[in-house]
């Protein structure tokens, strides 16, 4: 059959079957809830007769409304049998809502730390390893029935507790010996980095200026020289005693012809201006500045560089004679291919004495000075 919602009751039609339809609609409601749905359910006679009933409780309102509108009780018959459903609704039990309560936990047990043994067996395992077994195992089978369970636990969560507190104190002394360690490697590289930057201070401090000298040849030519002299009025009668043999003598005259016509091309720029050849120091050597500039304009582009000219002087003789020793350069005569010409002096140090050339009335110097004027020299 199936079941609907119920309709508005008013105590005319089917009760039993209106009441089993409520029944079975509102099966799984609280009593609360049919007690409201019924109220508002009743209308007409039947409203008027839910106002007279005293009692709020469903099973109570229940039983009355089959009384009345299934039964038919009226009157004192009714009067007597709702009496007689009120006393029987006091004496039986109050639900309070369907609520079942679980039943209370059991009591928390004691913990093992307030047991005397427990501090015993901790305070044996940091100290001695392999004690603590004979005293938990005596402390076991010392127990009776009734504690061995207590017992046991005692000694479990105190194994737990040792076994806890040694492995901190062994992990701590790991830590700290690795630490240790660590310390004295950092130390150790710190140290080496300190020793290695006093080192590179130390050797920035020593370090000296070297020349660089990788271009020049170690082994260069030597420059062949040639030396002339000219002896005037000797001052003693006796011949000099020579006591070096020259390389070789050179005749600008003889030579003169074998000279090339072009080498002695003039220069096509105005002449050079020499007049500082003009001063009295510089009569003695009048070729110094044309060599200093050759020289000058030869190193340049490596002014760090100083390579010093060597001076070649004629072992010192005992003749009293004044002679000129000339040198030119090994390659030839050019432009800046100076000419030197010299007086060796008989005093352990060379000092140069002045001597007067005769350009004009010596051949020797009458074709070296027309070269000369061609090259730019100017006569004194």
């Amino acid at each position: 059959m199936e079941i609907t919602d119920p309709q508005p009751f008013d105590g005319s039609g089917d009760a039993s079957a209106w009441l089993r339809n409520f029944d079975g609609r509102s099966k799984k409601k609280s009593p609360s809830w049919k007690t409201k749905r019924i109220e508002k359910l009743l209308v007409g006679d039947a409203e008027k007769w839910w106002y007279g009933v005293t009692s709020d409780h469903w099973d109570v309102l229940h039983q009355k409304f089959v009384v009345y509108w299934i039964d038919g009780l009226r009157g004192e018959a009714y009067k007597a049998k709702c009496k007689e459903i009120d006393s029987a609704a006091s004496k039986a039990p109050v639900a309070v809502n369907w609520v079942t309560a679980d039943p209370p936990p059991p009591p928390k047990p004691e913990p093992s730390s307030s047991h005397p043994i427990f501090s015993v067996l901790v305070n044996s395992a940091i100290l001695d390893h392999h004690g603590i077994y004979d005293k938990a195992y005596a402390q076991l089978l010392g127990a009776d029935s009734a504690n061995k369970e207590k017992i046991f636990r005692v000694i479990w969560d105190a194994a737990f507790e040792s076994g806890k507190k040694c492995g901190l104190l062994t992990g701590r002394g790991e830590v700290f010996m690795e630490n240790v360690e660590r310390g004295k490697q950092l130390g150790l590289e710190m140290g080496r980095v300190e020793f290695e930057r006093e080192q590179k201070l130390k050797e920035m401090n020593r370090r000296s200026i070297s020349v660089d000298t990788l271009d020049l040849d170690s082994n260069p030519a030597t420059p062949a020289y040639v030396s002339t002299s000219s002896q005037t009025d000797p001052e003693v009668s006796s011949p000099p005693v020579a006591t070096s043999v020259p390389v070789s003598k050179l005749n600008w005259a003889d030579d003169s012809d074998t000279i090339p016509p072009t080498v002695l091309i003039p220069p096509t720029s105005s002449p050079r201006d020499i007049s500082a050849l003009r001063s009295n120091n510089l009569a003695i050597h009048p070729f110094n500045s044309l060599q200093r500039r050759a020289r000058r304009s030869r190193f340049t582009p490596r002014s760090r560089q100083f390579i010093p000219t060597p001076i070649h002087l004629h072992p010192i003789t005992t003749s009293q004679s004044h002679s000129v020793i000339t040198r030119r350069h090994p390659h030839g005569l050019g432009a800046h291919r100076p000419v030197q010409t010299f007086t060796p002096s008989s005093s352990p140090f060379p000092h140069p004495k002045p001597v007067s050339l005769d350009w004009v009335g010596d051949p020797r110097l009458v074709e070296l000075g027309r070269i000369l004027r061609d090259l730019g020299w100017v006569h004194p």
